[in-house]
């Protein structure tokens, strides 16, 4: 299934770099749902390499890197806080 997505994107010679970075970004919320950190995370630094401004990115990013953490991804509290 990786290997699918993968070839899919990179297919995808005929678009700008701004929407590949959308793309990247989107591709990595797919691997982010399939529990595929590493990919996840593979693609949301390329999406944030290709357009440091894409919000998408840094915020899946911020996201995926709570979740790898074990921490409540929708918890508005920051990692040293904890809930009493």
């Amino acid at each position: 299934m990786h290997s699918l997505l993968a070839l899919r994107l990179g297919s995808l010679t005929c678009f700008s770099t701004c929407q590949k970075d959308v793309i990247q970004a989107k591709l990595a919320e797919i691997y982010t749902l399939m529990e595929s950190y590493d990919s996840a995370l593979e693609c949301y630094h390329t999406a944030i390499s290709l357009n440091p401004q894409n919000g998408l990115a840094s915020q899946g990013l911020e996201r995926l890197e709570k979740i790898m953490k074990g921490l409540d991804p929708d918890s508005s509290m920051d990692e040293g806080e904890q809930q009493i």
